[in-house]
């Protein structure tokens, strides 16, 4: 097996040992097809672009959840971004606008 893969692959395996739903993108079918193999729920070409719609999908269906760390007002924008730049937090945040959640 090729070095390039095996992190990735360990992190798929990782991921699933934890609970996690696992979509993996490749450059070729033969590596999705590896990526499955070792346990992502689903794999696709990354020059397919259809990778963002797929994850939708899934989280209309119900297969997907997403993770939220907090919800917050558009007074703590200042402090949100700063806690994404310093890497703190990597997404997972959403904003509220005009107490709409």
């Amino acid at each position: 097996m090729p070095v390039n893969l095996v992190q990735p692959l360990l992190l798929v395996q990782m991921a699933r040992r934890l609970g996690a739903t696992v979509f993996a993108t490749g450059s070729t079918a033969q590596k999705c097809a590896i990526a499955i193999e070792r346990g992502a729920h689903q794999a696709m070409l990354y020059d397919e672009g259809r990778f963002a719609e797929r994850i939708r999908e899934a989280i209309l269906e119900g297969s997907l959840s997403i993770a939220i760390e907090g919800h917050y007002t558009l007074d703590d924008v200042q402090e949100v971004h700063a806690r994404i730049e310093a890497r703190e937090q990597i997404g997972k945040s959403v904003m509220c606008i005009d107490n709409a959640c």
